[in-house]
């Protein structure tokens, strides 16, 4: 049986238009390109380079994990497809502390309703999305899928929310922003209640949800976000990655995280070295 210590779970989103089906996938050096968001120059991403945008399952290039001799801090020695977890200057997650409050753009939130088929597959829960997106001035992101880590992942002057959310989004030239939500101990959520009802396990993978989700109900009522440049938290640790972490934390109760945590827990990369990047506050 699988150490559940090591691994997230993968969730996948069926909407009307059909079921999208998600996996891990083998990194690739395909090139990428150039691109900006609010005057911030960054690296495309592309479907070959990061399981979450794969639809079927493939090999990673390498075993990785949370602890032990294949975990984060050895990550970038375990592939040169991971050398960015060694020798990248931009990677994810930071700690967050004297943010620059600046204008920045707003962030437009258009999410639809979707029915989701949850799925456990040994090494993430991921849960893909069609037909959302969000809108950053003049650029649409289309939302792939959303996942939690517990604890956080993102630190605030150097603190630990209980879980985090990472909605991740791509642009059709590539480009990716991830929004990340802290989530911490409070009240019962009940947006919730249809995914942690049917969390899969190892001896039940597959779970179909008859309820739909809308994810714009698991996102806080304040959109106020913190900015900055990075990477994905996840081997290849693929940077040029848009950053908006959302100032504002959500609840869920001791029993809602528990249960999380239950199946999964530890799944946080450690938080990395800013080399110089700047964290901006939207005013």
């Amino acid at each position: 049986m699988h150490n559940f210590s090591k691994y997230f779970l993968m969730v996948v989103v069926s909407i009307v238009t059909g079921t999208l089906q998600l996996a891990c996938v083998q990194h690739s050096s395909i090139p990428v390109q150039r691109h900006s968001v609010n005057d911030h120059t960054s690296q495309n991403t592309t479907d070959a380079e990061h399981h979450y945008f794969h639809k079927t399952e493939q090999p990673h290039a390498a075993e990785w994990s949370y602890e032990g001799d294949i975990g984060p801090k050895h990550w970038g020695s375990l592939s040169s497809a991971y050398i960015l977890a060694k020798q990248g200057k931009q990677q994810s997650p930071v700690d967050i502390s004297k943010p620059i409050e600046k204008d920045l753009p707003r962030v437009v939130f258009n999410y639809r309703p979707a029915k989701i088929n949850l799925v456990y597959n040994g090494h993430t829960i991921e849960e893909e999305e069609g037909g959302s997106h969000i809108r950053i001035e003049d650029k649409l992101f289309e939302l792939k899928q959303f996942h939690f880590h517990a604890p956080s992942e993102h630190t605030i002057n150097g603190s630990h929310a209980d879980m985090e959310m990472h909605l991740v989004h791509k642009a059709n030239d590539g480009a990716v922003t991830v929004i990340a939500v802290m989530i911490k101990q409070g009240a019962e959520n009940m947006s919730f209640t249809s995914i942690w009802e049917n969390l899969p396990t190892p001896e039940k993978s597959e779970v179909q949800v008859a309820r739909t989700v809308d994810a714009t109900d698991l996102l806080p009522g304040n959109h106020a976000y913190y900015q900055y440049r990075g990477s994905f938290t996840t081997p290849p640790c693929t940077e040029g990655i848009l950053w908006l972490v959302l100032e504002v934390p959500i609840e869920l109760s001791r029993r809602q995280i528990d249960k999380f945590k239950s199946i999964i827990n530890g799944n946080n990369r450690p938080v990395q070295h800013l080399n110089g990047r700047k964290i901006y506050l939207s005013k």
